[in-house]
């Protein structure tokens, strides 16, 4: 795998070339069309390229290897937005055994271009077309038909009907569908997938679509081997939620986030999930409101169950043996298990038991991504920190505070990487101090950051003076403010309301999101932070509100000394009064990878500003 190659770095590998078969120089944004047509006089012997996410590259560079690399069977291409139908059209000649195709975000590709992969591709497998817009549903409905090896077919947000669906049915080994965002496509259509694909289906995704109970439950009695469910905001209900957890035991990912008409049967669907399903590496029950977890029967009959979880609200004795507290915990709440769980997306969500709740988070040491942002506990507007029941936790550790709470999820989680909460700056410390691979960090409130960041410091700067020993969070003394610099592996950091402070940022930032900036922090303060100290940032995003006279604004001067950030991407500057057509267009060209800019609410651009900017760029105007 090549990393952080230039043309000039893949120059200096030329005379390897010839032997390579597989080539993945997927992100690597600095390549040019110059590498492609390299690639394509060294690479007799290409079968593989993967070149997602290389934006600059156009029609010129790849046609070049479509027409030297004969063997190529696999092409991935995501959101590379220059590759037009004539890439296609050209697949179609030279490539007729090609089995992988990646276009994902491909958004000049239409018709035209696919109906030349239909007619002459006929060994392909995979065909991944997300936010491809411009194909036809009759045009999908021809791939399909011509096609019949396919295995994998991922049509998210395209122009799916139910036509397009009925001819999936001659695919006999189908074993991955994604459907989100299809709106056109009816539950009954669902139902007749599922039995048409049966057994052979692991992977489904029909986020945002019209699936029901009567298309869960076919799902769940046949398709017994599937292993991925992504059915948020549909109109599934406990019902058919239950049915799934019941018979599809090899889940590895459930999401079933913001479905309305199961905001109150979470509880229960998460304990058959634990009973049924010990795989389970993804769970996003994001918006559900609330999750109530139902009693367990006591499995000693001689002592009642006077306990209703909040979780032993009475005080228990501390000197309680583990085995006591572990059959205490039996007569209450049921407390799910997932030992292999990975991510946990609970955003917004209502939690009645906290030990079940603990349970589940800390029953999986490999925990990667915990969301619990407005996470409450019994009641809207009231924050788990607030009135908190002590419990006893599995093992036996007495948890009798908020803190301790969160300090033991942290210390249980090893591996967590990415954290996302609300504003408690002793929550989030625990969870820098105690989880040492973290790099992201996403907060709904950032009024208190100042507060974790110095709770931090002094926590290792005691550690030092008692070990003697340094540790992965510094201070700097090269600077007059001696600021500190929070976690310097940090690549993405993320706060969406009331950024009053921010730590000095490490060199190793790509992603930067602030929004609602009070007038207690300077937008240009940000900007110079980032430029001076974030070289390779990727992705900034630092949104104002253009009705508020109070809230300062970036200056011009401030907005193009953006131009010296050669390696960004993505650039959001919602609500930013001083942001004008000329402006934006400088930054753009200025910045040659720059594909999206998200500018809502600046009233000073015009309509007419996508056309002035390369056609690389994307402008968003809209929310």
């Amino acid at each position: 795998r090549i990393r952080h190659f230039t043309d000039t770095h893949l120059q200096r590998l030329s005379c390897h070339l010839p032997n390579i078969e597989h080539l993945d120089l997927n992100g690597r944004d600095l390549l040019t069309d110059a590498s492609l047509q390299l690639i394509a006089s060294k690479c007799v012997r290409l079968k593989s390229l993967s070149l997602n996410f290389c934006r600059t590259i156009t029609d010129t560079g790849l046609l070049a290897v479509i027409r030297s690399c004969k063997q190529l069977l696999h092409i991935s291409l995501d959101e590379c937005a220059a590759i037009s139908d004539m890439c296609l059209i050209e697949m179609g000649k030279h490539l007729p055994g090609l089995q992988y195709l990646n276009g994902n975000e491909c958004t000049s590709w239409s018709t035209a271009g696919i109906a030349a992969i239909s007619n002459n591709c006929k060994n392909l497998e995979y065909i991944k077309m997300h936010k491809v817009t411009n194909v036809t549903a009759s045009g999908l409905a021809d791939l399909l038909t011509s096609c019949t090896k396919l295995q994998y077919i991922n049509f998210n947000r395209c122009q799916v009907n139910d036509a397009v669906v009925t001819c999936m049915a001659n695919l006999k080994q189908l074993h991955t569908v994604r459907l989100s965002a299809c709106s056109s496509v009816s539950s009954l259509m669902f139902v007749f997938l599922a039995k048409a694909v049966g057994t052979q289906l692991q992977r489904l995704s029909a986020n945002y679509t019209q699936l029901d109970d009567e298309a869960a439950i076919a799902i769940a009695e046949n398709c017994p081997n599937v292993q991925q469910l992504r059915l948020i905001s549909t109109r599934i209900t406990t019902k058919g939620a239950m049915k799934l957890a019941e018979c599809c035991t090899k889940l590895k990912d459930f999401s079933v986030g913001a479905s309305l008409k199961l905001r109150h049967g979470m509880g229960p669907i998460l304990c058959q999930l634990s009973e049924n399903c010990p795989d389970l590496e993804v769970i996003s029950i994001s918006a559900l409101q609330t999750v109530t977890f139902p009693l367990c029967v006591p499995q000693d009959d001689h002592e009642p169950n006077n306990n209703t979880d909040q979780d032993h609200n009475h005080h228990h004795d501390e000197t309680s043996s583990t085995a006591g507290a572990r059959t205490r915990a039996q007569h209450g709440p049921f407390r799910p298990r997932f030992p292999k769980l990975q991510q946990l997306q609970a955003r917004g969500c209502l939690f009645t038991n906290i030990g079940s709740l603990f349970t589940l988070i800390t029953s999986s040491n490999r925990l990667r991504l915990l969301d619990l942002s407005r996470c409450y506990l019994g009641e809207p507007g009231r924050p788990i920190e607030k009135r908190f029941p002590p419990f006893y936790a599995d093992d036996g550790t007495y948890i009798q505070t908020a803190n301790q709470f969160w300090m033991e999820i942290a210390k249980r989680s090893p591996e967590l990487m990415v954290i996302s909460l609300t504003e408690q700056p002793e929550v989030l410390a625990q969870f820098i101090q105690h989880c040492k691979q973290l790099d992201g960090v996403h907060l709904v409130n950032g009024q208190n950051f100042k507060s974790c960041v110095q709770l931090v410091v002094n926590s290792i700067q005691q550690q030092q003076q008692e070990e003697g020993e340094g540790n992965g969070i510094m201070t700097s003394k090269e600077e007059e403010k001696d600021e500190p610099l929070l976690l310097p592996n940090l690549t993405d950091l993320r706060i969406r309301q009331s950024c009053t402070f921010l730590p000095r940022l490490p060199s190793t930032l790509e992603t930067l999101s602030v929004s609602s900036v009070p007038s207690k922090i300077e937008p240009d303060f940000i900007v110079r932070q980032v430029v001076a100290q974030c070289p390779m940032i990727r992705r900034l995003h630092i949104a104002g509100e253009a009705l508020l006279t109070t809230m300062p604004h970036l200056s011009v001067e401030c907005l193009l000394m953006l131009c010296e950030l050669q390696f960004l991407h993505e650039l959001g500057l919602q609500g930013q009064v001083n942001v004008t057509d000329e402006v934006v267009k400088t930054i753009v060209q200025k910045c040659t990878f720059l594909t999206r800019c998200y500018l809502p609410g600046c009233p000073n651009i015009t309509a007419g500003l996508p056309a002035l900017v390369p056609q690389r760029c994307t402008v968003v105007l809209g929310l």
